[in-house]
């Protein structure tokens, strides 16, 4: 969005967290040059409920401060969210592609196990 553009930017990240089974989607719609609203959808999960009443509003300066000051992660942590939970991280990736800061790429953990205890 560029001064005197009125076109608003949305993404939307569709967010498989794992074993926990609550799948979301987290939405990021740009609504200052600065600034997003969030929305986290069509989650069953009580914590990332709560953190979605906490976080409405991101600016720029929200998003670039490490994860031990950073409100995402400062509210996920109040609303007891687990610490390896996908929501806090998609939360700020999309709020990034909806600003213009990130290219609009997927990104991905994959979880593969060995019995023999060796690298896989």
């Amino acid at each position: 969005m560029t001064l005197g553009d009125t076109r608003e930017t949305k993404v939307g990240l569709k967010v498989e967290p794992g074993i926990c089974g609550f799948s979301c989607e987290v939405q990021a719609s740009q609504v200052a040059r600065d600034k997003v609203k969030i929305e986290v959808k069509d989650s069953q999960c009580a914590q990332i409920k709560k953190l979605q009443g906490e976080i409405s509003i991101l600016e720029m300066k929200d998003i670039f401060v490490p994860p031990h000051k950073n409100n995402v992660f400062i509210m996920a942590a109040k609303a007891r969210c687990h610490a390896s939970c996908l929501v806090p991280v998609a939360i700020l990736k999309a709020a990034e592609v909806a600003l213009g800061l990130a290219l609009p790429k997927d990104a991905k953990i994959e979880v593969n196990q060995s019995d023999k205890g060796g690298v896989l």
